[in-house]
Protein backbone atom coordinates (compact mmCIF):
# COMPACT_ATOMS: atom_id res chain seq x y z
CA UNK A 1 0.00 0.00 0.00
CA UNK A 2 1.51 3.33 -1.05
CA UNK A 3 0.31 6.87 -0.27
CA UNK A 4 1.55 10.49 -0.47
CA UNK A 5 4.75 11.69 1.20
CA UNK A 6 6.62 8.39 0.65
CA UNK A 7 4.31 6.56 3.03
CA UNK A 8 4.79 2.85 3.57
CA UNK A 9 3.66 0.17 5.98
CA UNK A 10 5.78 -2.37 7.79
CA UNK A 11 4.78 -5.03 10.31
CA UNK A 12 4.75 -3.79 13.90
CA UNK A 13 7.38 -5.46 16.09
CA UNK A 14 7.88 -5.80 19.83
CA UNK A 15 10.59 -3.13 19.54
CA UNK A 16 7.87 -0.64 18.49
CA UNK A 17 6.33 -0.66 21.97
CA UNK A 18 7.70 2.73 23.08
CA UNK A 19 6.66 4.35 19.81
CA UNK A 20 3.16 2.87 19.99
CA UNK A 21 2.75 4.02 23.59
CA UNK A 22 3.84 7.57 22.67
CA UNK A 23 1.45 7.54 19.71
CA UNK A 24 -1.37 6.33 21.97
CA UNK A 25 -0.61 9.16 24.42
CA UNK A 26 -0.69 11.72 21.58
CA UNK A 27 -4.23 10.65 20.72
CA UNK A 28 -5.42 11.00 24.32
CA UNK A 29 -4.08 14.44 25.25
CA UNK A 30 -7.45 16.19 25.10
CA UNK A 31 -9.35 13.64 27.15
CA UNK A 32 -6.62 13.35 29.81
CA UNK A 33 -6.08 17.07 30.34
CA UNK A 34 -8.09 16.85 33.58
CA UNK A 35 -5.48 14.56 35.16
CA UNK A 36 -2.39 16.02 36.75
CA UNK A 37 0.92 15.24 35.06
CA UNK A 38 1.88 12.73 37.75
CA UNK A 39 -1.33 10.72 37.24
CA UNK A 40 -1.25 10.74 33.44
CA UNK A 41 1.70 8.38 32.86
CA UNK A 42 0.42 5.46 34.96
CA UNK A 43 -3.10 5.90 33.61
CA UNK A 44 -1.83 5.96 30.00
CA UNK A 45 0.31 2.87 30.61
CA UNK A 46 -2.69 0.98 31.95
CA UNK A 47 -4.96 2.10 29.11
CA UNK A 48 -2.34 1.39 26.44
CA UNK A 49 -1.71 -2.14 27.71
CA UNK A 50 -5.45 -2.81 27.96
CA UNK A 51 -6.01 -1.60 24.40
CA UNK A 52 -3.19 -3.70 22.95
CA UNK A 53 -4.38 -6.81 24.80
CA UNK A 54 -7.96 -6.22 23.70
CA UNK A 55 -6.85 -5.97 20.05
CA UNK A 56 -4.83 -9.19 20.31
CA UNK A 57 -7.65 -11.07 22.00
CA UNK A 58 -10.50 -9.77 19.80
CA UNK A 59 -8.63 -9.80 16.47
CA UNK A 60 -5.93 -12.49 16.63
CA UNK A 61 -5.44 -12.52 12.84
CA UNK A 62 -5.27 -8.74 12.39
CA UNK A 63 -2.51 -7.04 10.41
CA UNK A 64 -0.66 -4.75 12.83
CA UNK A 65 1.46 -2.21 10.95
CA UNK A 66 3.60 0.84 11.56
CA UNK A 67 2.94 3.70 9.15
CA UNK A 68 6.25 5.18 8.02
CA UNK A 69 6.81 8.48 6.24
CA UNK A 70 10.19 8.74 4.59
CA UNK A 71 11.39 5.82 6.74
CA UNK A 72 10.34 7.42 10.05
CA UNK A 73 7.61 5.91 12.24
CA UNK A 74 4.59 8.17 11.90
CA UNK A 75 1.60 6.11 12.94
CA UNK A 76 -0.20 2.82 13.39
CA UNK A 77 -2.66 0.87 11.24
CA UNK A 78 -4.38 -2.27 12.44
CA UNK A 79 -6.85 -4.09 10.18
CA UNK A 80 -8.74 -7.35 10.57
CA UNK A 81 -9.31 -9.16 7.29
CA UNK A 82 -10.55 -12.44 8.78
CA UNK A 83 -14.30 -11.84 8.39
CA UNK A 84 -16.64 -11.17 5.53
CA UNK A 85 -15.36 -7.61 5.20
CA UNK A 86 -12.46 -5.53 6.45
CA UNK A 87 -12.54 -4.08 9.94
CA UNK A 88 -10.39 -1.07 10.74
CA UNK A 89 -9.32 -1.61 14.32
CA UNK A 90 -7.00 1.36 14.68
CA UNK A 91 -5.52 4.16 12.62
CA UNK A 92 -3.50 6.87 14.31
CA UNK A 93 -0.83 9.36 13.29
CA UNK A 94 1.53 11.46 15.35
CA UNK A 95 0.35 15.10 15.46
CA UNK A 96 3.00 16.33 13.01
CA UNK A 97 1.72 13.90 10.35
CA UNK A 98 -1.99 14.68 10.72
CA UNK A 99 -3.76 16.76 8.10
CA UNK A 100 -1.37 15.78 5.29
CA UNK A 101 -3.66 13.33 3.48
CA UNK A 102 -1.92 10.23 4.85
CA UNK A 103 -4.94 8.90 6.74
CA UNK A 104 -7.23 9.69 3.82
CA UNK A 105 -4.98 7.80 1.40
CA UNK A 106 -4.73 4.79 3.69
CA UNK A 107 -8.50 4.70 4.17
CA UNK A 108 -9.08 4.99 0.43
CA UNK A 109 -6.70 2.09 -0.13
CA UNK A 110 -8.65 0.01 2.40
CA UNK A 111 -11.95 0.96 0.73
CA UNK A 112 -10.48 -0.12 -2.63
CA UNK A 113 -9.33 -3.39 -1.09
CA UNK A 114 -12.80 -3.98 0.34
CA UNK A 115 -14.34 -3.26 -3.07
CA UNK A 116 -12.14 -5.99 -4.60
CA UNK A 117 -14.29 -8.66 -3.01
CA UNK A 118 -14.41 -8.11 0.71
CA UNK A 119 -17.54 -5.93 0.52
CA UNK A 120 -17.48 -3.46 3.38
CA UNK A 121 -15.00 -1.64 5.56
CA UNK A 122 -16.23 -1.23 9.13
CA UNK A 123 -14.88 0.69 12.09
CA UNK A 124 -15.86 2.12 15.44
CA UNK A 125 -15.02 5.68 16.42
CA UNK A 126 -15.54 7.60 19.63
CA UNK A 127 -18.44 10.01 19.16
CA UNK A 128 -16.13 12.85 20.23
CA UNK A 129 -13.29 11.94 17.82
CA UNK A 130 -12.57 14.66 15.23
CA UNK A 131 -11.76 11.92 12.66
CA UNK A 132 -15.50 11.42 12.29
CA UNK A 133 -15.62 14.19 9.69
CA UNK A 134 -12.98 12.37 7.62
CA UNK A 135 -14.98 9.15 7.78
CA UNK A 136 -18.12 10.99 6.66
CA UNK A 137 -16.27 12.58 3.72
CA UNK A 138 -15.15 9.10 2.64
CA UNK A 139 -18.71 7.78 2.69
CA UNK A 140 -18.90 6.01 6.04
CA UNK A 141 -22.39 5.79 7.52
CA UNK A 142 -23.23 5.27 11.17
CA UNK A 143 -25.10 1.98 11.59
CA UNK A 144 -25.19 1.84 15.39
CA UNK A 145 -23.86 3.19 18.65
CA UNK A 146 -23.25 2.07 22.20
CA UNK A 147 -23.43 5.62 23.55
CA UNK A 148 -19.66 6.09 23.47
CA UNK A 149 -18.66 4.69 20.08
CA UNK A 150 -20.30 5.01 16.70
CA UNK A 151 -20.20 1.91 14.52
CA UNK A 152 -19.68 2.83 10.88
CA UNK A 153 -19.48 1.11 7.55
CA UNK A 154 -18.61 2.04 3.96
CA UNK A 155 -18.34 0.17 0.69
CA UNK A 156 -20.35 -2.79 -0.48
CA UNK A 157 -24.00 -2.19 0.29
CA UNK A 158 -23.06 -0.14 3.40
Amino acid sequence: MSTPDRVSLRPAAESDGDFLRALFASTRERELAFLGAAAQAPFLDLQFKAQRESYRRSYPQATDAIIEVGGAAAGHLCVDRAGAGLHLIDIALLPEYRGRGIGTALLRALLAEAAQGKGQLTLSVAASNPAQSLYERLGFKTVGSDGVYLFQTAGGDG
